[in-house]
């Protein structure tokens, strides 16, 4: 079973239950969320919630939460990056190859950046280019797989940060872990971001607004979710999001 772990907020409820919706029955769950109102019909699906202190920055919510897990590894992701469809055979052969290194971390983000010493192929349209530069964006809040006592040290390091600063200030201090990004022989276009059908994602809104409905609108046009426009049509219309 893949191990899921979901950070929310209860402001951002519907965007929440969609990603819920996308993720039941695909692995273990567990929900990281402040505690301001039960909303149950949404714990339920979860295996596990966890609650943080809403007063906190977000890495020290993380702090007070992750130590809680039991998984050595898991995916971690947002609730704005919904999980459209998932290869858990590779999944699993990802989360063995970085326990048996002692590895830290794969980004399931496509990278078009080559520059490494270290590329470890899957097969003929999958490989694993390891991140080298604080210009790659070591550490990112996109979906991943983490070493858990990895992403509760670098929180520890770093208590203070927020969602929007950690990825500006951490870059240097992860330069020391063995982190991966995926680069895909035919990456997809998913929103604002590219990615690879082993972990299919839909980044689902950007600066607090839902993807527009005319993809051809998003700039630059690398950023359109052609590759997942069915996808989104369906979720539009599953969820109701016009009344967001």
């Amino acid at each position: 079973m893949i191990n899921y772990v979901v950070y929310s907020h209860t402001d951002y409820i519907d965007i929440l239950r969609v990603q819920t919706g996308e993720l039941e029955g695909r692995g273990n769950l567990t929900l990281i969320i402040n505690n301001s109102q039960d909303i149950h019909n949404i714990y339920s699906k979860y295996n596990k919630v966890l609650f943080y202190d809403d007063t906190k920055p977000y890495a020290t919510r993380l702090l007070q939460t992750l130590p809680l897990i039991e998984e050595d590894y898991f995916i971690f992701l947002h609730d704005i990056d919904i999980v459209l469809s998932v290869d858990n055979f590779i999944m699993n052969e990802f989360v063995e190859f970085l326990r048996r290194n002692n590895f830290d971390r794969i980004c399931l983000q496509h990278t078009y950046n080559l520059e490494s010493s270290l590329v470890v192929h899957y097969d003929n349209e999958l490989a694993l280019i390891k991140s080298c530069s604080v210009k790659d964006y070591i550490y990112n809040v996109n979906p991943s797989i983490w070493k858990k006592d990895t992403l509760i040290e670098i929180m520890a390091n770093f208590p203070n940060e927020t969602y929007r600063s950690i990825e500006f200030n951490v870059q240097e201090f992860c330069l020391k872990y063995n982190i991966f990004k995926l680069h895909a022989l035919r990456p997809l276009s998913c929103g604002w971001f590219i990615c690879d059908k082993s972990f299919k994602f839909l980044h689902i809104t950007h600066l607090g607004k839902l993807l527009p409905l005319n993809f051809e609108s998003m700039t630059p046009s690398r950023q359109s979710y052609v590759d997942a426009r069915d996808e989104y049509m369906k979720i539009y219309q599953k969820y109701n999001l016009q009344k967001q």
